[in-house]
């Protein structure tokens, strides 16, 4: 929220914007790249907190507690098979949150990727 330079901040004032305006024109879309950041990190670690929780103390749904009793029961292709379901997940999840990331933040691929659009 704070990336935009004052020279930017002045030129929307004095065309006539308001602290509205520039927090919805200037400062959230500056904020955008290191949002989009975050929600890549929090993709795989929210299904690795959710799996984790229901390692430890899940009732009785859910991929932590399936994999449980396939340790239990000694099934080492069903616990791979988590794991790879998982994984899948985890790269959909990923995929999702770049595409969106692709059609809002459109200014940003040119850049930097060394070319303008």
């Amino acid at each position: 929220m704070r990336s935009p330079t004052p020279d930017t901040l002045s030129l929307v004032r004095s065309l006539g914007g308001t602290n509205v305006t520039i927090l919805r024109k200037v400062r959230l879309r500056a904020c955008l790249p290191e949002l989009f950041s975050g929600l890549r990190i929090a993709v795989p670690m929210s299904l690795l907190g959710a799996v984790a929780s229901e390692w430890l103390g899940g009732v009785d749904r859910g991929l932590g507690i399936f994999m449980v009793n396939a340790l239990g029961t000694l099934q080492p292709a069903r616990v791979w098979a988590i794991c790879v379901v998982c994984v899948i997940l985890t790269l959909i999840g990923y995929a999702i949150v770049a595409t969106v990331e692709r059609r809002v933040n459109r200014w940003t691929g040119a850049v930097h990727a060394g070319r303008r659009r």
